[in-house]
């Protein structure tokens, strides 16, 4: 009487004599997915820029890295199991919607990388995850090196605006005139300014030019590289 067990060591020969699987393989695959995926998603949590940072956004990498593997270790085990899943994957809609264009980088990533590691590229895989993370990594950085900030500075007289320009020539790398508003006896001055990297003091500076009532720096969010 054929029981449970002999049931499952039949497909488990089955599989590994007809797909060329074995057990050690898959799980060797399954781990390099693991590793890849939380890699990408240590690179994604270390270069976001966003307002709001989504955890299960980044831990979604690593299950999608993981899964894409284990569907082209499937398509390319069988050829029956390769057509279904196609027909499967053709009725799926997706709607949810990815609010930063960066994201979807990170989900082309995962993607691809599962793919090549299903696919047995293990070598590819590992270039890719190496080249395309420093890639990544290293335009964020260039991104956070140049941080646009908004400086808003309360002031009485014309000589206290002079100052206040020649403090920008030397502490800024750019700067530009946004508005200028007059409030009763005083006028309020807004610029966008790129600071260099040892100007982290400016608004002392700023505060102490005479006639300088107040001054403030606002930090804004942006995707532009300078």
């Amino acid at each position: 009487m054929t029981t449970i067990m002999d049931l499952l060591k039949s497909q488990l020969l089955q599989s590994q004599t007809i797909g060329g699987l074995s057990i050690e393989g898959v799980l060797l695959a399954m781990a390099m997915a693991f590793i890849a995926g939380y890699i990408i998603y240590l690179v994604y949590r270390s270069s976001y820029s966003g307002v709001t940072y989504v955890n299960q956004l980044a831990i979604t990498l690593v299950a999608l890295t993981m899964i894409t593997c284990l569907m082209i270790l499937t398509i390319t085990s069988n050829l029956l199991l390769s057509l279904g899943m196609v027909g499967a994957l053709s009725i799926v809609r997706f709607r949810t919607a990815v609010k930063e264009p960066i994201d979807i980088i990170y989900m082309f990533w995962a993607i691809s990388i599962g793919i090549a590691i299903g696919a047995g590229f293990f070598l590819l895989a590992v270039l890719g995850v190496i080249s395309i993370g420093a890639a990544l990594f290293g335009l964020s950085r260039m991104a956070i090196d140049s941080t646009l900030y908004l400086l808003v500075v309360i002031f009485e007289s014309d000589s206290a605006r002079s100052d206040v320009e020649t403090a920008m020539s030397i502490h800024a790398k750019s700067s530009r005139f946004r508005s200028e508003v007059a409030l009763d006896q005083k006028r309020e001055l807004t610029m966008e300014i790129r600071l260099k990297k040892q100007s982290s003091g400016i608004i002392s500076v700023i505060e102490s030019i005479p006639g300088v009532k107040s001054a403030s720096l606002i930090g804004v969010n942006t995707n532009q590289l300078y």
